[in-house]
């Protein structure tokens, strides 16, 4: 987790300080915190995800220039497709691919999260939606950004 934290922040070119805590149910945020940026990271979220890197390297690639405006949840804009959703999440597969991490690490992580949708009425998963359609976008996303690199 450290090295893709390290390795994502430093190709976003922006210094954040990484947090762990403890929850029950997954949860990863970005925000300001004492006038430092830093991404903290659930318990939860640690288990779900397990040990693939991938999948750490995709969360903390979209959260690298998150900031105090993007933490607010329930809001109209994250129930929705939005820009800002694929602008974050285009960012991320440009740091993961940079790394050379598996940008499929992207789609295993939001599968996971929409098989807990499908189970548990979890919070952070109503304001960040995973759905068909948005691992649909995220799988052309990753075959448009490989079709370019080659």
């Amino acid at each position: 987790m450290l090295l893709a934290h390290i390795r994502i922040t430093r190709i976003a070119n922006v210094q954040s300080e990484l947090i762990f805590y403890d929850g029950a149910e997954p949860n990863a945020f970005a925000a300001m915190v004492n006038g430092q940026r830093t991404i903290a990271i659930n318990t939860a979220m640690i288990k779900l995800i397990g040990d693939d890197i991938n999948e750490f390297a995709a969360l903390l690639g979209q959260k690298p220039r998150t900031g105090p405006k993007d933490m607010r949840t329930g809001d109209q804009r994250d129930r929705v497709p939005s820009r800002q959703w694929v602008r974050s999440w285009a960012l991320g597969i440009d740091y993961m691919v940079a790394n050379s991490f598996d940008p499929e690490g992207a789609v295993r992580l939001h599968e996971k999260m929409l098989k807990l949708t499908e189970r548990f009425r979890i919070p952070f998963l109503s304001s960040h939606p995973s759905s068909e359609e948005r691992i649909e976008n995220l799988e052309k996303l990753i075959q448009q950004k490989q079709s370019a690199s080659r």
